[in-house]
This record gives C-alpha cells, sequence and structure tokens, in this order.
C-alpha cells in the first residue's frame, strides 16, 4: 500500500488516574498547533474535548480519548476506535498523540509494536511531541523506527512496573506506622491530617488530597450513627445470621449502604450506586478491624505488575492468574499482613470479635480453596465424583488446566495440598464412562421394556389439562407489550442523556432511565418466569405415550451428548 496522500488527521488522547501525567487539555493544545504545522484538517477544539467527559464518550469528530483508562489495556475504546477509523477510512492519512506512552504502556512491547506497525504500512503518518514515525513507500517502516519503537514502549512497560513497586513499598511503610495508604475511608470513619506528634490538624472531606511536610493520614471514628450499624451488623452476625440476611435486614431498615450516592464505573459504564446493601458489603466489614482500633494492610492482592509480600513487590506467580492467563485478585495468608494500632480504642469487644471471626472460619472451610465454574454444562459430574483412593472419601471438584477440564480431590485443594494427593481425573473421559456404562447396562438387561412400562405409569399419573396454559398466555402477552414499550422509552432517554447539557436536567433523565431500566429488568425477570411455567404445562400437556416417546428418544442421544459438549 502507498503512503496516503494529506488529507484529514484524527488526534489521540490518553490520562490514566495518574495525576502527575501530562493533562488533556495540554495534550490537544499540542495537538492542534502540529495539525495547524503539517497543514492537516482536523475537527476538534477544547470544547468537544469537554463535551466527551460529560458524556463519556470515546469517538467524537476529530477526537479520539480514553479518560482514566491505563495504558497497558490495549483494548481501550478510544484506541479501538482509533485503530478501527484509520484502518477503513482512507481519507485519514495523519494520527496525532502527544507521545508513544499515551498510545500505551503494553506488559510487552511487541504487542503495543505491532498495532502501530500495522497503521504505519497502511501509509498513516503519526506524529508525536518528539518526532514523526513516516511509512516509506510500500507502507512499511524503516528499521531504524522499529528499534525506536521497541526501545520507547518497553521504557513505558517499564515505568509502570517501577511506579507499582515504588507504591507498594510507600503503602507498606505507612502502614507499618499506623498511617493510611490511600483509598476512601471505612464506614463511619473519616480521613484526618496529622502532624509527627499525632494531633488533628483538619479531617478531610472525601476526595481530597493533602501533601504537608511532615504530616500524614489517619483514620479516625467520624459518623457515631454508621459505627453503630456497623456494630449492629457485628451482633447480627454473632447470633449466627448470614450475610445476605443481615443484608436484606439493612434494606428492610431503609439504612444507606456505605457506597449509597457515589459514582462507580462498572464495565467501562458509569453509574449511581443504587445505595442498596450486598452480602459482600456485609462480608467486607465483619472482616475490617478498623472497628477494633486495628489497620490492616496487604490482606488482598490485585496488582497486574507487582503484588505485595512482607518482603517487599514480588512478581506474579502462577497462583495468582486465572486459568485463561488473566490476573485474579487474592486473599493473603493473615500472618503476612502488615497491621498498626490506631489512634481511637476499639469499639467492639475483642473477645466477641474473635468469635466471630472463628464462625465465619468455620463456614468458610467447606468451600474454601474450590473453584465454583460458572457454567454446569462443561462439568455435569461436578460434586458427584468422590475420591476413594486410600480411604480419602471427599468430593472432586470442577476445575480446568489449560483447555483440558478435570476433576480435582477437594481434600486436597483445601489442604493446598497438604492432605492426600493431587487426585484428578478427565471431566471427559469420566463422562463418557458413565454415560457409557449406563445405556451398556440398559442393553445388556434388555430393561427399554421395563423403563417404557415405568415412564407410562408415571406420565399418566403426571397427566394435567391445560386451564393453567392459556392464563398464562395472557399474561405472556400482556407482559411482552410492556417490555416492548419500556424499551422504546428506555432508547429516548438514553439519546436524551446523551444531548443534553444542563447538568440538572441531564440528573433528572439519569434518574428516569434507571427508573425505566430497573422496571425492565422487572418485566423480563417476570416474561421468563411465564415462559418457564409454560413451558413446563405444555410439557405436561402431552398424553403419555408422548411423553414416553421423549424420554426414550433422550436416551438415544446419549451417546451423541457425549461426544459433543455443544449438544449438552
Amino acid at each position: 500500500m502507498t503512503v496516503r496522500c494529506k488529507n484529514r488527521g484524527l488526534i489521540y488522547l490518553r490520562k490514566s488516574s495518574a495525576p502527575q501525567e501530562t493533562s488533556l487539555e495540554k495534550q490537544l493544545t499540542w495537538a492542534l498547533d502540529a495539525t495547524a504545522q503539517e497543514g492537516v484538517a482536523v475537527d476538534a477544539c477544547l470544547a468537544d474535548m469537554l463535551h466527551m467527559q460529560a458524556h463519556g464518550l470515546h469517538s467524537y469528530k476529530s477526537i479520539r480519548l480514553d479518560d482514566a483508562i491505563t495504558g497497558s489495556d490495549l483494548r481501550r475504546p478510544g484506541l479501538v476506535a482509533l485503530v478501527e477509523d484509520a484502518t477503513n477510512d482512507t481519507s485519514i492519512s495523519y494520527i496525532f498523540v502527544y507521545k508513544r506512552n499515551r498510545l500505551g504502556r503494553p506488559d510487552s512491547p511487541v504487542d503495543m509494536m505491532a498495532i502501530e506497525d500495522s497503521l504505519l504500512r497502511q501509509g498513516i503518518t503519526i506524529v508525536r511531541s518528539d518526532g514523526t514515525a513516516k511509512p516509506l513507500p510500500g507502507g512499511e517502516a524503516g528499521i531504524d523506527e522499529l528499534v525506536k519503537m521497541l526501545v520507547e514502549y518497553w521504557m513505558s512497560g517499564r515505568d509502570l512496573r517501577e511506579l507499582s513497586e515504588q507504591m507498594i513499598r510507600t503503602q507498606t511503610q505507612l502502614a507499618q506506622k499506623g498511617y493510611w495508604a490511600g483509598g476512601n475511608a471505612p464506614y463511619g470513619f473519616a480521613r484526618a491530617l496529622v502532624n509527627q506528634q499525632g494531633d488533628v490538624l483538619e479531617i478531610l472531606p472525601k476526595g481530597k488530597k493533602v501533601r504537608q511536610a511532615g504530616c500524614h493520614i489517619v483514620l479516625v471514628p467520624d459518623d457515631e450513627k454508621k459505627i453503630g450499624i456497623w456494630i449492629d451488623i457485628l451482633r447480627l452476625k454473632e447470633q449466627g445470621m448470614s450475610y445476605k440476611k443481615i443484608a436484606q435486614h439493612l434494606n428492610e431498615q431503609k439504612i444507606p449502604s456505605p457506597a449509597a450516592g457515589t459514582m462507580r464505573t462498572d464495565h467501562r459504564i458509569r453509574h449511581k450506586v443504587s445505595g442498596k446493601w450486598t452480602h459482600t458489603t456485609v462480608r467486607s466489614l465483619c472482616l475490617n478491624r478498623t472497628i477494633m482500633g486495628i489497620l490492616d494492610y496487604g490482606r488482598r492482592s490485585e496488582g497486574k505488575f507487582r503484588r505485595f509480600s512482607p518482603d517487599g513487590p514480588r512478581l506474579l506467580a502462577e497462583s495468582d492468574r486465572k486459568a485463561d492467563g488473566t490476573n485474579k485478585r487474592i486473599f493473603n495468608d493473615p500472618s503476612l499482613v502488615v497491621s498498626a494500632p490506631l489512634l481511637h480504642e476499639a469499639k467492639f469487644e475483642l473477645d466477641r470479635w474473635e468469635k466471630i471471626q472463628e464462625q465465619i472460619r468455620e463456614r468458610g472451610k467447606s468451600q474454601q480453596g474450590r473453584s465454583k465454574p460458572r457454567d454446569p454444562a462443561r462439568y455435569p459430574l461436578a460434586c458427584r465424583v468422590i475420591d476413594l483412593t486410600e480411604g480419602c472419601g471427599s468430593v472432586m471438584y470442577a476445575r480446568t488446566s489449560g483447555k483440558r477440564r478435570q476433576y480435582v480431590c477437594g481434600r486436597y485443594m483445601t489442604s493446598n495440598g497438604v492432605e492426600c494427593h493431587h487426585n484428578n481425573v478427565d471431566a471427559e473421559a469420566m463422562l463418557r464412562f458413565t454415560l457409557g456404562t449406563l445405556t451398556e447396562l440398559i442393553d445388556r438387561f434388555g430393561a427399554h421394556g421395563k423403563l417404557k412400562q415405568k415412564l407410562m405409569e408415571r406420565a399418566a399419573r403426571d397427566e394435567s389439562g391445560d386451564s393453567s396454559r392459556m392464563s398464562l398466555v395472557d399474561d405472556e402477552s400482556i407482559l411482552r407489550h410492556q417490555a416492548t414499550e419500556l424499551e422504546q422509552q428506555l432508547a429516548a432517554a438514553r439519546r436524551n442523556l446523551a444531548i443534553e447539557e444542563i447538568p440538572e436536567l441531564r440528573e433528572a433523565i439519569r434518574g428516569e432511565y434507571q427508573r425505566i431500566n430497573h422496571e425492565l429488568e422487572s418485566t423480563c425477570k417476570q416474561l421468563e418466569t411465564i415462559q418457564f411455567q409454560r413451558t413446563k404445562l405444555e410439557v405436561a400437556g402431552r398424553s403419555p405415550e408422548q411423553e414416553v416417546k421423549a424420554a426414550l428418544n433422550l436416551l438415544e442421544q446419549i451417546r451423541h451428548i457425549t461426544e459433543n459438549d455443544s449438544a449438552r
């Protein structure tokens, strides 16, 4: 492909949450100056960028934007839009990006090199504040530019790894002295700025950041009502109530959750937190020792580049990754956690706290360390296979090793390999053996006739009429109509939300959008329930002969199901 003729350009802007990074405004100002110098047409201004930030847009006019997204994520919406638009629209001949580390800070420099090299090969010129990458005739990049790419992307990734190490070391040192290492204060507590003598200088409002020589941040009790609710949660847990029951009780009392009213981002969609308690929120409070006047740091690890250990930052191990290679959050052994006393006294009795922790540990032993497969169809024998070697007797649980499905001894898993052996069986082989044995037994003993007779007797007992089925058909029709209307209302609210610029009106539209969405979800759930009931009645409405024929046909399909897991 030849070098594209000078025509239109795209501007790419990115900023993660790090405050020391070049601001989006500075990146855009440089890009607009660069487009003027190069004589390339773009449709972009500061107001366009502010509009994108206000509406959560990643692509608008000539700007492609990733705001508060790490450079190690190569599936960023703005970057994906940049590559797709530049690839598909041949009138785009230039890309303007402040520096290479704005395009990405990859784990491996080769990953980002492949993206940039593909753009150069299509004849696109990439202009940066520190240089320009120009494709050679034929659409290829020169060896000198490839070497620069390798070095600069490697250095970009190295910066993230070094920053990760620095943050872990700093946070560990702060925690060892009882200082807050960062983040929002726990429920009912606030962050306080203290001097070297421990005198409180200021109670910091949420979100305020302070850097003052000789001063640090500590946690102090702030809201006695919320702390009272926390103590009530511990009392309920002490009585044996489950996390879900406690959450249900709090919601029935209309008590807002710790994050009520705040904004959060899930799956890159920013939304307002509902304020409902969940079992995970309750569990976190039952384990948080801030209420006991103790600060814990390092209870869990979830870093992408380095993770906490008592000896300093450590590399990720195999246990830090899922079977598909992605990182997972892990809970560290309690002996590794850094703990220090806080300024306030315990708000709950120590012996009662320890009793609750022992109760939690005992209840958690039965499932600790056992993986929970999300798709039961892949592991139909999960919890039905028993390890009988050397008198073990433990249930075997489903796991994936690479692409191989298997069942592993539960006793081995929960003891971290201390007890029992790493006994495992191939899941597919076990399923084929089990189903094959069943069909062989039926064939060997000529039991088809007896099976058919038993099925006929059972089907005759279960035979029912159609009176309920017609009522369900009417209900389903009404709900379908309601769902269609709600979907149309939701689409209209979404459009209005995207174009409205007045903050008060946007907030009102957002509230209406959430209400309609909640009502639509409720309607869809009702619809699913009715469809399930209809299916059951339709099956029950068949004649006994039809019932038996369907059951025997299923038996004939077992061999096909065994060989093809997608048919399950």
